[in-house]
């Protein structure tokens, strides 16, 4: 399977999380979601954002990684696009967030997307 291949199916995986409310992952976050997934990162909770009410930040809540903040480095330098703070991510615009999805797709071999779909399938199964 080649790099597209595997997002497809991990987005596949992503469509059917459904949260304690009953609601599905956004449509808006689930392509960031998979990719961190790929990437081994471990996500707990997340949010396109909202224009009416709540965050108007699409963020991101995952179990501590230290590997996250080299990622984010690489990828936005010293632009204020994001907030890390903690186990949150915000991104502050929606061009914040494509340009983080495209750094992980690029950023993927298949060393890297083999072991973590194991590692999930693994999960799933216990």
């Amino acid at each position: 399977m080649n790099k597209l291949q595997i997002l497809n199916q991990q987005l596949k995986e992503v469509r059917l999380i459904i949260d304690g409310l009953g609601k599905p992952v956004d449509r808006g976050i689930r392509k960031t979601v998979a990719l961190m997934w790929l990437h081994g990162f471990k996500t707990i909770a997340s949010c396109q954002g909202h224009k009416n009410w709540g965050l108007k930040t699409a963020w991101i809540d995952f179990i501590k990684d230290d590997r996250i903040q080299n990622l984010l480095d690489n990828c936005f330098g010293h632009q204020l696009d994001y907030f890390l703070g903690g186990d949150r991510l915000f991104f502050y615009t929606k061009e914040a967030l494509i340009m983080w999805n495209k750094y992980l797709y690029k950023s993927l071999n298949n060393k890297t997307v083999v072991k973590s779909i194991d590692q999930i399938i693994q999960e799933l199964s216990k």
